[in-house]
């Protein structure tokens, strides 16, 4: 076996064979300096590359992998969903090619859809508080208001009524509240209760109070069909002669 020579020992002929070759042929010890300074760099580039394509293929996958997992809950949310439906569409259409069935029960559920159902009545509930000291404790019976859906001029639908209410409530408090109907001859009975919804703003009125008042607060409850109840508040304003609005009103029809 060899002996062994030690590391320093071999650094320093490579050094010693070095300097001979810088004395003795210069020009070829600057191409092998050069030569390893090149292979240096080419080195650590090559190493700072490969890393930041690491980087990238590792934020890649980690971006494949959440998006499994999106795919995955959504096929499971599809399947919830597909599968009492198929059910139900063999049952109640039996016998029936599967897409055909499915395609009946999606018009039926679609058409039974709160806002695509012909509207049949209306009704509200609207209460007003006004900033006022007046005494005041009536039943107007000839003297009542009404409420409006209102897009620009138009006029969606309008619920009315013939008497109305007013009562001191606290110091400085009048509530006035009335239930206004929508009459069986309204143009919008029978039409899709989805039209409403193109509503920009509500306008009520109380013909039993004063013009310019100030409005403190209040609430308009709305019952459509019978069952599909949609609920505004009316913010504090002065009245425009007798008319509230309530304006840039929610999409109260999106569920």
């Amino acid at each position: 076996m060899a002996d062994h020579i030690p590391l320093a020992e071999k650094v320093g002929k490579e050094v010693d064979a070095f300097l001979r070759l810088w004395q003795s042929r210069r020009g070829l010890a600057i191409a092998m300096v050069l030569g390893l300074l090149a292979f240096g760099i080419w080195s650590i580039s090559s190493i700072w590359i490969k890393g930041n394509q690491i980087d990238r293929l590792e934020g890649d996958k980690r971006q494949l992998e959440a998006a499994v997992r999106e795919s995955e809950r959504e096929n499971r949310g599809l399947r919830e969903t597909v599968a009492p439906l198929l059910a139900r569409a063999a049952k109640e259409f039996p016998g029936e090619e599967i897409n055909a069935s499915l395609k009946k029960l999606v018009g039926r559920l679609e058409a039974d859809r709160p806002g695509n159902r012909p509207l049949a009545s209306a009704s509200a509930s609207v209460e007003v508080v006004t900033d006022s000291p007046a005494q005041v404790s009536a039943h107007f019976i000839d003297q009542g208001g009404y409420i409006a859906f209102g897009n620009g001029s138009e006029a969606f639908l309008t619920a009315s009524s013939v008497d109305s209410f007013g009562n001191t409530i606290g110091k400085n408090e009048v509530l006035y509240r009335s239930v206004f109907q929508m009459p069986a001859d309204d143009k919008m009975v029978g039409k899709p209760l989805r039209n409403i919804a193109d509503a920009e703003y509500i306008q009520v009125e109380f013909s039993a109070m004063s013009e310019n008042q100030k409005i403190v607060r209040g609430k308009a409850v709305v019952v459509f069909n019978g069952g599909l109840r949609a609920e505004f508040a009316i913010p504090a304003q002065t009245t425009d002669g007798r008319r509230i609005f309530v304006r840039n009103i929610p999409p109260f029809l999106s569920p």
